[in-house]
């Protein structure tokens, strides 16, 4: 839900500033298969890891591909709008997953606003892809540290979350302005 707030935020920036959203299907985005691929390919990877006492250096592995396979993409982009910092929030996102073992870490006191029975799963080692952390420390601050406040959605997000959804939403809006007709001149 985060994510699609930014990005409908950067298809607004883009219109208000004079975009055109048939600018955007002139974005030509390079190597953008390796983010559904990074994906894919840990998800089939974790139906094939034994159970859920899978090895440790499986499940860092696994939790790594998305954010390796969405700085890839980045780095092959760095000529459009944005690039950079998706890439430097995925490469954050991957070293807290990393530095945790492969699961993102979530601090407790930044879940205040979710819902009950998900933060009793994530106390309890039950939340999948994340792993609680009693305060953030050392690198652990590049983990889920951050709860948004009202009236946006109760989530938690990291600093890599935030510099995805600002490059991604950058990324839309300069790229609707950047196709605009110049004004004709009159001689």
């Amino acid at each position: 839900m985060f994510f699609a707030l930014a990005l409908a935020a950067g298809l607004l920036v883009g219109l208000i500033g004079g975009g055109r959203p048939q600018a955007l299907q002139g974005l030509r985005v390079r190597a953008w298969w390796l983010v559904p691929a990074g994906l894919i390919l840990r998800r089939a990877l974790a139906l094939l890891t034994p159970g859920p006492h899978a090895v440790a250096s499986a499940t860092e592995v696994l939790g790594v591909i998305p954010y390796v396979a969405l700085v890839a993409c980045a780095l092959s982009n760095l000529r459009l709008p944005g690039a950079l910092a998706i890439g430097l929030g995925a490469l954050a996102n991957g070293v807290a997953t990393e530095m945790a073992g492969g699961r993102m870490p979530v601090w407790v006191a930044a879940t205040s606003r979710l819902p009950a029975a998900v933060v009793a799963r994530l106390v309890a080692g039950q939340a999948g892809g994340h792993v609680a952390m009693a305060r953030p420390h050392g690198i652990l601050w590049l983990g889920d540290v951050l709860g948004l406040p009202r009236p946006l959605p109760p989530v938690v997000i990291s600093l890599g979350d935030l510099a995805v959804a600002l490059g991604a939403a950058a990324l839309l809006a300069l790229s609707m302005r950047a196709a605009r007709p110049s004004p004709s001149r009159s001689t």
